[in-house]
Parts: C-alpha cells; structure tokens; sequence
C-alpha cells in the first residue's frame, strides 16, 4: 500500500481532519495534504515519527508505515537521508 493511502486510511479511523493531524503533529496542512496524496516523495524520518506518535501506531502498524515511507531501506527501516524533500516549498 502506497505510503499516502495509509497515513489517509489512518487518520481517518482516528477522526482527524488534515488540519488537526498537522496541528498535532506539528506540521502545516500543506504537508499532511502533500504527503497524503503523495506530492511529497520522501517524508522525513522525524515527520513519520510524529506522525506515528499522533495516530497512536502500534508496533505492527508502525512497521508497515515505515515500510511504506521508505520503501528502499532494508526491512522498511528509516535510512537518514538528509533534507531528503523533493516538493519545492514543502516541510514535511
């Protein structure tokens, strides 16, 4: 499952709309929307981590998260990547 695809289907179960999510998390609106529907290609390893702490993941559910953000790095897990931003004007 596409990364955007989970972070919607997981907020939605918690009954956020995007602007609560970005501001529990600390994000603009922009970038939820961005991530959601997969504007912004590679998230920042802290943006998953608060996103998975606002949406209260489980251990199983974090996992596929993470698997889904960073679908390169071995096992799914976070690699550091740098700014690693490919949306111009996008903090996510």
């Amino acid at each position: 499952m596409r990364f955007g695809d989970m972070l919607h289907g997981h907020r939605k179960h918690r009954g956020l709309t995007q602007q609560q999510l970005a501001d529990l998390a600390t994000l603009s609106v922009r970038a939820v929307r961005n991530l959601e529907r997969g504007g912004a290609l590679r998230p920042r390893r802290e943006t998953v981590r608060l996103l998975v702490d606002v949406l209260r993941l489980d251990a199983d559910q974090r996992a596929q998260f993470e698997s889904a953000a960073f679908p390169e790095a071995p096992g799914g897990a976070p690699r550091d990547r740098g700014p690693g931003l490919r949306v111009p004007g996008a903090r996510v």
